[in-house]
């Protein structure tokens, strides 16, 4: 399997990997060849690149299926769309998908790695709230969590952002910098997404304290409270740890993702800094650095 730039492909590759839209539907699934309309496409939903194989009838082994993402997608639009609404808004959905999500990664090696989605412009938050879901499951897994315990990560993980959904899009989708005002915009999500979170019926009391606190640091100067070390939830510190490395080795339209080694590399130099050790270490271990 190798990654390509859209500018780099010709008729009759072959996708190793699905192409997902922000609702979920899988637009192009894996094992299709390309032909000119969909390249073509690639360009016109700004998509930066795809993951190609040489084999046709290989599949690439991933932690969670193509069918389990999709339904995560649903369910975080499902939920977003009560909260935006004021309508009750069901956990257990989260919860039960959340569990097959789980469910799948036991039974997959603990090596196997979190293969990024290459992601259209629109499309970050959705994606990138999978995949903070699968990493931080990992760590649990390391960490030697039950059943109860990694479903209550999971839960915080695949909510984390939610305060995000209320920070306008043309802040969040915005190529060029920020001013200072927008940034300290961006900076209110974990409140919005505690305050959204706190009076859901039977969600687990760590659910908004993971919202609110992943973007504190182990050395106190994260924020919105400037929390440090133990201060800070586990899995919120678990959270911030991998939404940091998600981040670094994700495609944008305006630059390149980090390899992961290079990634996991700054994410070391940071231990004990802004990230807790402990937590470097296990994601180190999960990708085998």
């Amino acid at each position: 399997m190798e990654k390509l730039y859209i500018e780099q492909l010709y008729p009759g590759m072959i996708l190793a990997r699905s192409i997902f839209l922000g609702n979920g539907k899988i637009l192009y699934p894996q094992k299709t060849k390309l032909s000119k309309t969909e390249i073509h496409k690639f360009k016109e939903i700004r998509l930066p690149a795809v993951y190609i194989t040489s084999i046709p009838d290989s599949v690439v082994p991933e932690p969670v299926s193509d069918t389990t993402r999709s339904e995560l997608t649903n369910v975080l639009t499902r939920v977003e769309n009560e909260l935006r609404t004021g309508r009750k808004v069901n956990i257990s959905c989260c919860e039960d998908i959340l569990a097959v999500m789980i469910d799948e990664i036991l039974k997959t090696p603990m090596t196997l790695p979190v293969i990024n989605d290459i992601r259209v412009l629109d499309d970050y938050l959705s994606s990138h709230t999978v995949n903070i879901s699968i990493s931080a499951v990992k760590v649990g897994l390391v960490y030697n969590y039950d059943c109860t315990k990694l479903l209550e990560l999971a839960l915080g993980a695949f909510l984390h952002d939610i305060g995000m959904t209320r920070i306008p899009a043309d802040i969040v989708n915005r190529i060029g910098g920020l001013t200072h005002e927008e940034v300290r915009t961006i900076q209110t999500h974990p409140k919005i997404g505690f305050d959204l979170l706190r009076p859901i019926e039977n969600i687990p009391k760590t659910t908004p304290q993971v919202a609110y606190q992943h973007h504190e640091r182990y050395n106190g100067k994260g924020y919105p409270k400037k929390l440090a070390g133990t201060e800070i939830l586990e899995y919120a510190r678990i959270v911030a740890v991998v939404d940091a490395l998600d981040a670094m080795i994700t495609e944008k339209i305006y630059r390149k993702a980090k390899p992961v080694p290079t990634a996991i590399q700054y994410l070391k130099s940071q231990a004990g800094i802004e990230y807790d050790p402990r937590v470097v270490e296990a994601v180190a271990k999960i990708y085998g650095l």
